[in-house]
């Protein structure tokens, strides 16, 4: 039997070296030193969220993973 597969795909939180931009919400900033939650779109792309937009995309997240899950 193969390995079971992972839901989430590229996705890590990492602590921003240089300040960055949020991919969610262009008015919020990530600070260098700052933690966020990164999304590797491809081998050269990847988006940054800050913690406030993180929390709201985990929380989609969870709730469509239990509707699935309550679906089987």
């Amino acid at each position: 039997m193969g390995a079971t597969k992972s839901v989430l795909k590229n996705c890590q939180f990492e602590q921003a070296k240089r300040r960055r931009t949020c991919a969610r919400n262009k008015g919020h900033s990530i600070e260098n030193g700052e933690r966020c939650l990164v999304f590797k779109e491809s081998m050269q792309s990847a988006k940054s969220y800050c913690l406030d937009c993180a929390r709201a995309i985990l929380e989609k997240g969870q709730s469509e993973l239990s509707a699935l899950i309550g679906g089987l």
